[in-house]
């Protein structure tokens, strides 16, 4: 015998409890048309009175809901970091004569992206390398982030790349649309078969070059930050010769409460000149050396063929 009643929690959600028997041992309590249902059974023996069936109807009720609410959550997250990761490049290019590697760890557990980003972007013979870094590690920063990337590219669909205008125009978007908000960001603009480079940086840590011989040094700092006020952004020029690499990441890989700024950036001019092999085992490496991480942190590096011939 089945017998079916509605029962109400506190709150304005309802639930339907299905009595599998006439001593409800068993039931099944429907939330929602479509949702599967919830199963609960007790053994019961001596069979229930009324007040213990009252009792287990709303205990079957407050289940239901509960589980509902947690099915509805897993949904909404799952659709959110969807989003997030649509946020970062799906896929970085494979550029004949250069290798490249990367990193992405987001300061909170519950979302995938912050306001640190990264871009690889191939513009015919030439590659652009960036990375930026916005104020703050919510989903606000991450919006800011994407907006910022979406206006670098549009910057990029012109036949002329000129870092320095695309610079400007970051800026430009940030001040008008997001008063308040600032970001840094650096820009590599890199031939492979040359080595030829420009470089433009707007308040970021600056790219960190290695000579393939290990040696290793930071390229000089650059102009104010976005977002802060109307800039005339410079581009320097550089030679990445072959086996030569360029470093870039966000301050979230070596700021540390105890530590100074200028000692970190050392630690990690110390570990740039360990790279002799591959990539990935020292983008690793790099990540271990700091530690955990309270912020943020991208990185990308990318390292010019040590068999290429300048000019070929």
């Amino acid at each position: 015998m089945t017998d079916e009643r509605a029962g109400r929690t506190a709150g304005t959600e309802q639930a339907t409890v299905l009595v599998v028997d006439d001593t409800p041992t068993k039931l099944y309590i429907l939330t929602k048309p479509g949702r599967p249902a919830v199963a609960l059974g007790v053994e019961a023996v001596p069979p229930l009175d009324q007040d213990e069936c009252n009792i287990l109807r709303q205990l079957g009720q407050a289940l239901a809901l509960t589980v509902d609410n947690l099915r509805a959550y897993a949904e909404e997250h799952a659709i959110a970091l969807t989003l997030q990761r649509s946020l970062l490049p799906a896929r970085i290019p494979e550029v004949p004569g250069l290798d490249i590697s990367w990193r992405y760890q987001p300061a909170v557990d519950n979302v995938e992206v912050g306001g640190d980003f990264y871009e690889v972007l191939q513009l015919g013979e030439r590659v652009l390398v960036g990375i930026g870094d916005v104020q703050g590690h919510s989903l606000l920063a991450a919006t800011v982030m994407a907006e910022l990337r979406h206006a670098l590219r549009a910057s990029l669909l012109g036949p002329a790349v000129d870092l320095g205008a695309s610079m400007a125009l970051l800026n430009d978007v940030l001040r008008r649309y997001h008063p308040g908000m600032t970001a840094t960001v650096c820009l590599v603009l890199i031939d492979p078969a040359t080595g030829e480079a420009q470089v433009a940086n707007a308040g970021h840590i600056p790219p960190l070059l290695t000579d393939g011989r290990g040696g290793a040094r930071y390229h000089g700092l650059g102009n104010l930050l976005l977002g802060v006020a109307e800039e005339t952004y410079r581009v320097d020029r550089l030679s990445v010769p072959p086996g030569g690499s360029v470093l870039l990441f966000t301050d979230g890989l070596i700021e540390d409460r105890d530590t100074l700024l200028d000692e970190s950036l050392e630690t990690a001019r110390q570990v740039a000149q360990t790279l002799v092999q591959d990539l990935e085992p020292f983008c690793d490496r790099l990540i271990t050396r700091f530690g955990a991480r309270e912020d943020d942190v991208a990185l990308v590096i990318f390292r010019r063929a040590a068999d290429v011939r300048d000019g070929s």
